[in-house]
């Protein structure tokens, strides 16, 4: 499995950046919904959003020029770029970068999904030390069943397809290949994320 874990990558003024947007003024959130409600059925899955990037597709649709969404777009660009040099990947394409807030919605996790249907990369950078430090990523095996429905909401697989569990801290960033994963929501407090997905 291809993993990397680094804790020591962020420059200082990625630092201060990161530390502006845990401001009221620094950040502007988007409520959102799930967008597999034939996964979760009745559930209710909410979460905060702050797009970086226009996803291919996106900017295709709105004819837009720049894939760009945010003033902070290219100073999150740039630690996604430090990561990958200080730990020799390969970055051709950026397909996706948000910021994504969650927080206690009622569920316990969410299903566990690939993030784009291409073989691709994901970097997870921790942008908050979460209360709850549960709020954990779980890594799955390539032949964890995705979404599964079930009578009484999701089923998760068994724990064998489980590679890792990453206990979620500020600064920590995470590297895997297009695996099956999932989180655990905080029963309380906040897990603030920025989560990109790449070629």
């Amino acid at each position: 499995m291809f993993f990397i874990e680094d804790n020591d990558f962020l420059t200082d003024e990625h630092k201060e950046v990161i530390e502006l947007t845990q401001r009221s003024e620094g950040i502007s959130y988007f409520y959102q919904r799930s967008f597999e409600p034939l996964f979760y059925k009745d559930l209710t899955h909410t979460l905060l959003c702050h797009i970086l990037f226009y996803r291919p597709e996106q900017k295709d649709a709105m004819g837009v020029r720049s894939y760009y969404n945010s003033d902070y777009a290219k100073v999150f660009e740039d630690m996604l770029f430090t990561f990958c040099n200080r730990n020799q990947i390969t970055c051709t394409e950026v397909i996706r970068g948000a910021i994504n807030l969650t927080y206690n919605n009622g569920q316990e996790k969410c299903f566990p999904h690939v993030d784009y249907h291409e073989y691709h990369k994901q970097l997870i950078i921790y942008l908050n030390d979460p209360q709850d430090k549960e709020a954990h990523t779980v890594i799955m095996d390539k032949d964890t069943p995705l979404g599964i429905n079930g009578s009484d909401g999701i089923l998760f697989p068994p724990e064998k397809h489980e590679l890792a569990r990453i206990v979620p801290e500020k600064y920590k960033g995470v590297c895997f290949e297009n695996l099956p994963h999932y989180q655990h929501y905080p029963k309380f407090g906040d897990r603030i994320v920025c989560v990109f997905t790449f070629k």
